[in-house]
């Protein structure tokens, strides 16, 4: 009987990635903020199979990036570019709205005599109804979801209800990863509810990034991710093959670690019921292809407990699609049952992703397959994104 002989697998980068991330890590302490970002650069190339050490790559990669974007606003409010300064606090905030340093400078950028606009619920309080009454009140939505500043004080994220701002008129700036900044003035009348809602477009995407030192000059682009992520077309059809879901090369920001036990990729797209997909033996590896423009979000975390957990998941990524307005809302019902089935092929074990279409970023994870329990990972995520350094995790339940 002929003997068949089997390709040698590729070995993994796990030795490399870790000798990276002391590296990473050390230059963030130093302050080498251009230094870090290029060795962040050079583990996206990598092929990580620990998944433990892929969190940790996001988590190294983002701290630097954030890092970085600090230190230039820092020098920009220092050398007295107020607007520069502004406007890279805020680029943090997109990425941590909790970060106290990049609000420190935001608020002396804004400069100390500035007004604050939103009126507090205690001091609406403290003056009973003539308090309430001198206060209007605004609420702001934002496709897709974005953070807002009211007179360059951030004051949240989308969708925000019954803001309460001073009467007058105000400047609204909103913002989102991956797309332009819009800005509109409203007016706010004393005692008057109001309500916007704004829609912002992709940014187009960056020119390749100079050599400059960080300080001086915007971050680079962020590198490649190592795992493949999903894409959904937005073409008009009828049923599922409307929106195919196709392999694509992940895009420049890191998401989250989502490591299955994936099931092959079926040749025919899935009905249109979200049941989940049965175990069975790994996809085939997918063919890499460019991601779309400009910078996506991080993804927002589900995590699965058990398989029943994956179609209400997918429920919620359906309608996802829909408010952000990338499906029309007629097709919806036919978008969940071919995204389930691709989504769980395309991913390895240990493999870093992120997810297209830029609106569609609800993401679960879930390490059947690489030997931790799924409880195990969302303690991990959740562990870091209490101390700051993993943008995006929130679990979710319904």
């Amino acid at each position: 009987p002929q003997k068949t002989v089997e390709a040698p697998k590729k070995a993994s980068d796990d030795a490399a990635a870790r000798r990276l991330l002391d590296e990473l890590d050390k230059a963030i302490a130093a302050g080498r903020y251009n230094v870090a970002q290029g060795l962040g650069a050079q583990l996206g190339k990598l092929r990580i199979e620990d998944p433990e050490l892929n969190i940790r790559r996001v988590e190294s990669v983002e701290r630097a990036r954030t890092a970085g974007l600090v230190a230039q606003a820092q020098m920009a409010l220092d050398t007295g570019d107020r607007e520069h300064a502004l406007d890279l606090a805020k680029q943090v905030l997109a990425r941590d709205f909790q970060n106290e340093a990049a609000r420190a400078i935001l608020e002396k950028a804004r400069g100390e005599t500035a007004e604050a606009p939103v009126v507090e619920e205690s001091h609406a309080a403290s003056g009973g109804r003539k308090g309430r009454r001198r206060a209007g009140t605004l609420s702001v939505r934002a496709t897709p979801r974005a953070t807002v500043y009211v007179d360059d004080l951030p004051v949240g994220q989308t969708p925000l209800a019954s803001l309460r701002l001073t009467p007058g008129t105000h400047r609204i700036e909103a913002r989102a990863e991956g797309y332009e900044t819009l800005e509109r003035t409203v007016k706010v009348r004393a005692g008057k509810k109001r309500s916007i809602s704004l829609t912002l477009k992709a940014a187009a995407p960056e020119p390749p990034a100079s050599s400059a030192v960080v300080a001086e000059a915007h971050p680079p682009s962020a590198p490649a991710s190592t795992g493949p992520g999903p894409s959904a077309a937005t073409e008009p059809g009828a049923g599922p093959e409307a929106v195919p879901a196709s392999k694509t090369e992940a895009p420049s920001s890191p998401g989250p670690v989502a490591a299955a036990q994936p099931p092959p990729a079926p040749a025919q797209p899935a009905p249109k019921t979200e049941a989940a997909p049965p175990e069975a033996a790994p996809a085939p590896k997918a063919t890499p292809k460019k991601a779309g423009p400009g910078k996506p979000r991080l993804p927002e975390v589900y995590t699965l407990h058990n398989r029943k957990d994956i179609p209400r998941v997918f429920g919620i990524i359906e309608k996802e699609i829909v408010v952000r307005g990338h499906v029309p809302a007629g097709r919806a019902r036919n978008v969940t049952a071919p995204l389930a089935k691709r989504l769980y092929a395309d991913f390895s074990p240990g493999t870093t992703i992120d997810v297209y279409p830029r609106g569609m970023y609800w993401m679960a994870v879930d390490l059947f397959g690489a030997g931790k329990s799924p409880r195990q990972v969302a303690s991990a995520l959740e562990s870091a994104h209490r101390q700051g350094r993993l943008r995006g995790y929130r679990p979710k339940s319904r």
